[in-house]
C-alpha cells in the first residue's frame, strides 16, 4: 500500500515539472525554419580565414569548375575536357609530352669504326652512300664481306669498289627509311628497304632461352630475295646513334634479287 502511494506521488511530481517547463509549440515544432526568439541558435563561429556561404549556398572546391549555362536550354552543366583534348600529347593530355626521338653518343661512323664494320664503312664512303638520321642499317661484320667476297671470287674488298653499281644496290638493301628496334620485329613481317621496288627483306623470329645479350629471349634473321647467302642472323643490336640512327649488326651480307643481274668486278 505504501509502494502504491509513494508511485502516485512521483508521477504527479513529474507531471507538474513537465507543465512548468517553457516547451515549444506544435507549431514550431512543425515550422522548424521559424524558430521562436527563445529556441532560435547562435549563430556558428566561421573558421579563421574562411568565407561564410550565404544562406543555402554551397562551398566550391578548391580547383573546380563553375557550371556554365547551355545556350540552347539555359540550364547548368560541367564543362568537361573533350576525349581528343585528354589524349593529345602536344596539349599535354594524360599520356604527357612527347618524347622526343632517342639519340646514341656515338655517331653512325664512330659506332662502324667500334664494332668490327669498317669494310661497310669504307664501301659506302667509296660510292658516296649516306645513311639518313632516323633510319635502320643492318650492318655486316668484316668477316661478312670477306665471305662474300669469295663467294663472288673476288680476292679483295678494292677490287669489289670496281663495281660502283653492285656495291650501292647490295648497301642500299641494308637501310630501312625509319628506325626500328628488334623488339618492333615480327616473324613474318616485310620490310621495304633504301632500294625500294618489291625487294623486301623477310624477318624471321624465334624463341629462345638466352634472356641476354644479344637474343633477350628471340633471335632475329633477314631473308633476302637473292640466293647468295640469303639468311643473316643479328648478333648485336639496337645500337643507337647520335643521328637516332638504329645499327643492328648482322653476320653476312644480304644480296637483293636485282644484283644478281649486275656486272661483277
Amino acid at each position: 500500500m505504501m509502494r502504491r502511494v509513494a508511485f502516485v506521488a512521483l508521477c504527479a511530481l513529474l507531471v507538474s515539472s513537465a507543465v512548468a517547463t517553457d516547451l515549444p509549440s506544435l507549431d514550431e515544432i512543425l515550422h522548424k525554419g521559424k524558430a521562436s526568439p527563445k529556441t532560435a541558435p547562435s549563430p556558428a563561429v566561421p573558421v579563421s580565414g574562411a568565407r561564410v556561404p550565404a544562406s543555402g549556398a554551397r562551398v566550391p572546391v578548391s580547383g573546380a569548375r563553375s557550371p556554365a549555362a547551355s545556350p540552347a536550354t539555359g540550364k547548368k552543366h560541367w564543362e568537361l575536357p573533350s576525349l581528343k583534348g585528354l589524349l593529345n600529347k602536344e596539349a599535354g593530355g594524360i599520356f604527357g609530352a612527347p618524347s622526343p626521338p632517342a639519340v646514341g653518343s656515338d655517331s653512325i661512323a664512330e659506332v662502324l669504326a667500334a664494332n668490327d664494320l669498317t669494310i661497310l664503312a669504307t664501301a659506302a664512303q667509296a660510292v658516296g652512300l649516306t645513311v639518313p638520321s632516323g633510319a635502320t642499317l643492318f650492318a655486316p661484320t668484316n668477316k661478312a664481306f670477306a665471305e662474300l667476297l669469295a663467294a663472288l671470287n673476288v680476292t679483295s674488298a678494292t677490287e669489289l669498289l670496281a663495281a660502283p653499281e653492285l656495291v650501292t644496290t647490295v648497301l642500299s638493301y641494308h637501310v630501312l627509311p625509319t628506325a626500328q628496334s628488334l623488339a618492333e620485329f615480327s616473324d613474318g613481317e616485310e620490310l621495304e628497304t633504301a632500294l625500294g621496288g618489291d625487294e623486301v627483306l623477310t624477318v624471321s623470329r624465334t624463341q629462345v632461352l638466352q634472356k641476354e645479350a644479344p637474343y633477350f629471349g628471340y633471335n632475329i634473321q633477314l631473308v633476302s630475295t637473292g640466293g647468295v647467302l640469303p639468311v643473316a642472323q643479328v648478333v648485336k643490336g639496337d645500337i643507337l646513334t647520335s643521328e637516332a640512327t638504329i645499327v643492328h649488326v648482322i653476320d653476312h651480307v644480304l644480296i637483293p634479287e636485282s644484283a644478281l643481274s649486275l656486272p661483277l668486278p
